[in-house]
């Protein structure tokens, strides 16, 4: 994809020269290309930005219905304890992907992630990913509030963000 925009870029560099096309004009045109192109080629990668950053929850449902929509209710009862762990939940259906800031990426993208976490299409699972990138809990049924902040509190790099807070708090 890349290689082709370069070659219609250069194409239209040389129309650009013989037609005394005004120059904003077509680095105008040149940015839309090259937006549309990433626009196009965007995917989505986990861990990626989130590495080092955020623990991540990956819900994979076959639809959009009651198994998915009470697993995120759970999630959001407690958003404060989500905030303080550092969670980021990304939602993947059969055809799309709906990430943390609620982009939603195509079937493509969802084919890939299935594949990279070993998940059917069919049916429910829910993956917790730490900071590092690792899979710290899978299971096919919902997932209390509670099991995933035991979990995740059980980690060694959570313990340390607990300790680092109360040594921050105590004026340490």
């Amino acid at each position: 994809m890349a290689k082709s925009l370069v070659n219609k870029c250069f194409i239209l560099l040389l129309w650009q020269k013989h037609a005394s096309m005004n120059v904003n004009v077509f680095l105008l045109f040149i940015s839309f290309l090259l937006v549309i192109n990433m626009a196009y080629s965007q995917e989505v990668d986990l861990p990626g930005p989130y590495h080092w950053q955020n623990r991540i929850l990956v819900v994979f449902a076959d639809e959009q219905g009651n198994t998915i929509e009470q697993q995120i209710t759970h999630l959001q009862e407690d958003k404060a304890g989500m905030d303080e762990r550092d969670m980021r939940v990304f939602q993947i259906f059969k055809d799309k992907i709906i990430t943390p800031n609620q982009t939603v990426y195509a079937e493509k993208n969802v084919n890939k992630l299935r594949k990279q976490f070993d998940v059917n299409q069919e049916g429910f699972t829910v993956i917790l990913v730490g900071k590092d990138g690792g899979e710290k809990l899978r299971q096919h049924e919902i997932l209390s509030v509670e099991k995933l902040f035991a979990t995740i509190d059980a980690m060694p790099m959570r313990r340390q963000e607990m300790k680092n807070k109360r040594s921050k708090t105590k004026g340490y």
